[in-house]
């Protein structure tokens, strides 16, 4: 990663060079600099596509990527002759987002939404939170919907506001940049059973009106990156789920959650790459080691689509 942020650089070096040194921009981290520089060509591919497939296919888009706040054009004079040149946007300030953009079946943009709670990677990269304030849920033709990017959707206070706003259903885009199959190297919890804490947790009776959660996750080594989880679609019920996520124990206790245990249930669940149960958590961590960069089975998760039929209460 670190090799293809350099060449990045490298190509983008008048638009850095002025990111860095123009006085609306002056003080900036290079990481910063280099993400602005890339604004055009992160921005416009996006905002082109979905729109596209969404009225194409005549279905709802929710999709995610990194991005400033845009305006048409140059930013300056000055960013024109140091390589802005033949752009479609530019960015209005220093800040960069990690967004998701919702568009309807007409392939119009229903709304962005900017995630508020960052990781350390995405802290270290110096993205820009969202304003917890600003969070919208977005009216369509089978319920109100709420977006929560990945860590979001771990956050009361963000689940506390969509429900306030009368979300009934939570889409969390997700990616994990860790093993799936393994310990979180800070928490100690397990991967997948620490998913639950979003997929189940967002769909608990504190929330009155969130009723399903829609969790895609991306699969697939980035360079040196990895990303890997088991999408899901959840809903509320008065009942505790009778499945889980590899290696999860349903009848354990969940910590800091004063219900003891959740309630609800899958509609639909992907596999991993391949089950396991509490005994077989040392060929389940070795499966995981052997997906990363330079393992036995690079890359070689499992993908599948996943769908449901869902029905809300008003």
């Amino acid at each position: 990663m670190e090799g293809a942020f350099s060449l990045a650089a490298e190509v983008l070096l008048p638009r850095f060079l002025y990111h860095k040194l123009s006085h609306l921009w002056f003080g900036i981290s290079d990481e910063r600099a280099l993400f602005l520089s890339f604004t055009d060509d992160l921005y416009t591919p996006f905002f082109t596509l979905f729109p596209m497939l969404a009225k194409k296919y005549q279905c709802y888009i929710i999709a995610g990527t990194l991005s400033a706040d845009v305006k048409k054009g140059s930013p300056s004079l000055l960013a024109w002759l140091m390589g802005y040149k033949d752009v479609n946007f530019s960015p209005m300030s220093s800040e960069v987002y990690n967004i998701a953009g919702f568009w309807d079946p007409e392939g119009k943009l229903i709304g962005v939404t900017k995630k508020v709670y960052l990781t350390p990677s995405e802290q270290e990269l110096d993205f820009s939170p969202g304003k917890l304030k600003d969070v919208e849920v977005y009216e369509t033709l089978f319920g109100k919907v709420g977006i929560a990017i990945s860590l979001d959707a771990f956050r009361e206070d963000y689940l506390q506001r969509l429900d306030l706003l009368g979300c009934q259903i939570v889409v969390q885009p997700d990616a994990n940049n860790k093993p799936w199959a393994n310990f979180h190297p800070k928490s100690g919890v397990w991967q997948p059973k620490e998913w639950m804490w979003s997929t189940f947790g967002s769909i608990q009776k504190e929330y009155k009106n969130i009723q399903i959660n829609i969790c895609p996750m991306i699969a697939g080594n980035l360079f040196d990156s990895v990303f890997d989880g088991q999408r899901s679609i959840t809903m509320k019920i008065d009942e505790y789920p009778q499945d889980a996520y590899i290696r999860v124990y349903l009848r354990a206790p969940v910590p800091y959650y004063s219900g003891n245990r959740y309630q609800g249930e899958y509609l639909a669940k992907a596999d991993w790459v391949m089950e396991g149960g509490p005994e077989d958590i040392l060929k389940l961590q070795e499966m995981s080691e052997s997906l990363k960069p330079g393992g036995e089975r690079e890359n070689q998760y499992h993908e599948e689509i996943i769908w449901a039929d869902v029905q809300l209460f008003p």
